[in-house]
């Protein structure tokens, strides 16, 4: 029984889920952001699948799911949030290192296999989240590998313009840059959109890239039209 606890409530690398979700929601709260939870969060192992605009997206997440994120291994040097990414088991790929993609896959397989929720941000980099660009379909094979289902999770950030404005990490802005900008908003909504989990049983990683990215496309189009 003690086993079981410490599987659910440890990270691989040591730090307890239950701490690694009270720091996400004590940044939220320092930048007066709100996240509201729409849908069901996974009940067991699954790949999740998300859009994404800011690196705040993984703070906005793990303050409503422990998970393990795929991230470039970049992150690695950024301050506090680099650190805490290690201790929180971030699986790191480095891009267009050799067999990188295979080596993350297998990491992504293992971990789902061990009973983690992975993330993927399929899009390979942040946009302006007024749309989702074309998936990467290749890790979606660690899903097939482990035998797991596949959530879509969208994440938007409310606003009259679509998407706030001072939040897509994209173009030359830096990290400090972002989170100032973030920082002089008086208030900022995150909302988090769990969509109904899919079978990867008899389907290719191709089709189950498309099938997430017409979902995930179709969620964001129906919910800038109740802004």
């Amino acid at each position: 029984m003690a086993a079981l606890f410490l599987r659910k409530t440890m990270s691989p690398a040591g730090i307890p889920a239950r701490i690694t979700r009270f720091w996400h929601k004590m940044v939220c709260r320092a930048f007066n952001i709100d996240v509201t939870m729409h849908g069901q969060k996974p009940n067991q192992a699954m790949l999740l699948v998300s859009n994404h605009i800011s690196w705040f997206d993984i703070t906005a997440l793990g303050s409503v799911i422990s998970a393990r994120y795929l991230s470039k291994y970049e992150v690695v040097g950024w301050p506090v949030i680099g650190w805490l990414a290690q201790k929180a088991g971030t699986l790191f790929i480095k891009r267009g290192a050799s067999k990188a993609a295979i080596h993350s896959m297998e990491k992504m397989s293992m971990a789902l296999q061990q009973g983690d929720n992975v993330v993927l941000f399929p899009e390979g980099k942040t946009t302006d989240g007024h749309s989702v660009k074309k998936f990467h379909a290749r890790l979606f094979q660690s899903a097939i590998d482990s035998n797991s289902m596949i959530q879509p999770v969208v994440i938007r950030y409310p606003h009259e313009e679509g998407v706030h404005p001072k939040v897509p990490f994209i173009n030359d802005i830096t990290l400090y840059q972002s989170a100032i900008g973030m920082l002089g908003e008086p208030h900022i909504k995150v909302d988090i959109y769990f969509l109904t989990p899919i079978t990867t049983k008899n389907k290719s990683r191709d089709q189950l890239a498309k099938e997430c990215e017409k979902l995930m496309s179709d969620k964001i189009k129906k919910t800038q039209t109740h802004i």
